[in-house]
Parts: C-alpha cells; structure tokens; sequence
C-alpha cells in the first residue's frame, strides 16, 4: 500500500511488511487508513484481517488488526460516520 501526494506526485510505503494488503480506506478526518491483508506466511491458507494504522507514516509496525474483530475474511470496509467506527464484512465458511 502506498500513499500518494497528488500535489507533487511522490509516493510513500505504508506497509513496508512484505504480505497480501488491500482495500485502502482512508477515515473521514484523514488521519487513519484501514485496510484488509495479512503478513508474508507459508501458509497454505491466511485469512484477510482487517487493519488500522495512522497515515503519518509511523511504518508498518504501527498497523494493528481491529480490535475484537473475527478472524474470518474481512471485506467491503466502510468508516462510520465521523469515523468513529469501522464496518466490514467477514466471510463466514463451515
């Protein structure tokens, strides 16, 4: 994942933890992005868990999985209005 300056075309890793990371969602005050992925594993199977992590390149270390959230397949991430929250879906299989 990568974030952009539109004004000067210059781009900066944000999650420089080689893995699967997509979904980008930037929260409404800017300061926030939340996104699905999971770390490089040799895994057959890794599940997509949902992340946060502040825009102000604090570097991957600063990325955490939401709190609480089920380890299934997230996706379809949506900030709450004012950004107090983050709704996602998760991908129930069994």
């Amino acid at each position: 994942q990568y974030a952009v300056d539109v004004a000067t075309g210059g781009t900066r890793l944000l999650t420089p933890r080689r893995g699967s990371w997509s979904a980008p969602e930037v929260s409404p005050d800017g300061r926030t992005v939340a996104f699905v992925g999971f770390p490089d594993t040799r895994a057959s199977y890794q599940a997509e868990v949902a992340y946060t992590m502040p825009l102000g390149g604090a570097g991957q270390e600063a990325a955490r999985p939401v709190p609480g959230a089920p380890d299934d397949d997230a996706a379809n991430l949506a900030w709450a209005p004012g950004g107090r929250g983050l709704y996602f879906t998760v991908g129930q299989r069994g």
